[in-house]
């Protein structure tokens, strides 16, 4: 299994904002919020505000999504350039039509995703999340308010794509990235399917990262790993995309209709990651080792984001 990363030095600590509000999201800090919603849920303080045409959803607050106003906006553009990596995924599978999003936040990947013609069904664990979506960011695709792997579990449909981004404000759900998660979104997946996860670590120097790519390793035998800022040390989004099939970034017509090349695609699969540590560990449901080690990383990534939104 290859995994690779990115870089590129023009993105800014703005594009790895729980990777998903990054590409969108030019106000960040120094720009005056107007508080749209806000409210108490079971998982945490929801709040919505708006700064200059980006809406953005906190969750105690930590940021989880910012996005257009207007979602059509949202598929109408192209946002590698912010290294929004999950856009990528119509690029590894220009067939594929569906997709299975467990972690639904504002809705942020169905509106990119429905430009390239893919509908996105939302698992959300939190009602109210799923009501906000709805309300203040243009979600109209099919949803399920559940837990996500208990949806995995009962595999009444096959998808092309499976995504795991699901948080609880910077906490990662620890049996979403267990060997017997993986297993379930394998069997979710149609026989070239892709499965991708958003995780929060270190790329070098981390057993979670690296425990992460051993445990995936277990389930699929292709994978690439993107990250998402310029320092291979620092807590970030690390997006890893796993198949039984190659994965192989190739032109998709909507794509090229927005001015993607193929070689920007070829240029962004170009870095080796460094090797898995001997630190690392097959994650199962009865083994799970890393608590402390990620509670650590995910404290990081929570100061840095209350520092650049001052929330």
């Amino acid at each position: 299994m290859r995994f690779r990363s990115t870089d590129s030095p023009s993105a800014t600590i703005l594009s790895v904002v729980v990777l998903l509000c990054a590409s969108l999201a030019p106000a960040g800090d120094g720009a005056e919020h107007r508080v749209l919603y806000r409210s108490d849920s079971l998982f945490g303080t929801l709040e919505v505000t708006e700064a200059d045409g980006i809406r953005y959803l906190f969750v105690d607050g930590i940021v989880q999504t910012a996005m257009y106003a207007d979602p059509d906006q949202v598929a109408r553009e192209c946002h590698f350039s912010k290294r929004y990596w999950p856009e990528l995924l119509p690029f590894f599978r220009p067939e594929g039509k569906r997709c299975l999003l467990i972690g639904l936040g504002g809705g942020l990947l169905p509106a990119v995703l429905a430009g390239y013609g893919i509908q996105t069904h939302g698992v959300e664990i939190d009602p109210k999340v799923l009501e906000v979506a709805r309300k203040y960011f243009g979600y109209k695709q099919d949803a399920t308010v559940a837990d996500g792997r208990a949806f995995l579990a009962k595999g009444s449909q096959r998808y092309d794509f499976v995504v795991i981004d699901a948080f609880a404000g910077a906490e990662f759900p620890y049996r979403l990235a267990s060997r017997e998660c993986f297993e379930l979104a394998r069997k979710g997946l149609n026989p070239s399917g892709v499965l991708a996860l958003n995780l929060i670590s270190r790329p070098v120097g981390s057993p979670v990262s690296a425990s992460v790519v051993r445990t995936l390793k277990e389930v699929f035998p292709h994978g690439l790993v993107y990250r998402t800022d310029d320092s291979p040390e620092r807590v970030q989004s690390l997006i890893f995309f796993v198949s039984e099939a190659p994965l192989r970034a190739v032109l998709h017509p909507h794509g090229r209709e927005l001015g993607v090349t193929l070689e920007e695609l070829e240029g962004i699969d170009r870095f080796k990651v460094a090797p898995i540590s001997a630190q690392a560990v097959v994650l199962t449901d009865d083994h799970h080792p890393l608590c402390r080690q990620w509670s650590e990383e995910a404290d990081q990534w929570r100061r840095r984001l209350k520092g650049l939104f001052g929330r």
